[in-house]
């Protein structure tokens, strides 16, 4: 899930690295985020990450594999694989990126690109807290892979938590 648009202010306090508990800015060494091609599957099987953001696609397996997309957000073919390979790739587009393998056709994956640091992965009971919001009325979108897409305006009061139901 992610909110749509966000006041720029916000963004870029959500973007940066974390601080020190005595205020000094962290360099930025937190890995990148990652999808394993294992055992004829994507894992995980939906990634989510902000646009812009590089993601390493590694095959953690015996055997060869393929990753490939052709979603409108991001294309490429990564071609035949060799175990232990790691790829770097670019997400720069927001969208939903379908993940392939050429050699074991039933793997799909998907990278969820949102359009800002406003997103958060639910739990398996559907359960997500976003970021702190400023007053003001917000899109929160949903992916589903089986499911799809969901669109659902809500307002953020000036005072007091915002409880949000997303059904399909």
């Amino acid at each position: 899930v992610w909110v749509e648009a966000i006041p720029d202010k916000l963004e870029a306090r959500l973007a940066e690295p974390p601080r020190h508990w005595f205020s000094v800015r962290k360099p930025d060494v937190r890995p990148l985020p990652s999808v394993a091609q294992r055992e004829d599957n994507f894992s995980p099987r939906v990634l989510a990450v902000p646009a812009g953001t590089s993601v390493e696609l590694a095959n953690r397996d015996r055997l060869y594999h393929s990753a490939f997309s052709v979603s409108g957000a991001k294309r490429f073919d990564l071609g035949e694989s060799p175990p232990g390979r790691r790829d770097t790739l670019a997400f720069r587009r927001a969208g939903v990126v379908n993940l392939h393998c050429d050699i074991h056709p039933q793997a799909v994956g998907y990278v969820v690109v949102t359009p800002n640091h406003a997103y958060a992965i639910p739990d398996t009971a559907g359960r997500f807290a976003l970021p702190r919001l400023p007053a003001g009325r917000y899109v929160l979108r949903a992916w589903h892979p089986r499911h799809g897409e969901l669109k659902l305006p809500f307002d953020v009061p000036k005072r007091g938590p915002v409880a949000l139901n997303p059904t399909f």
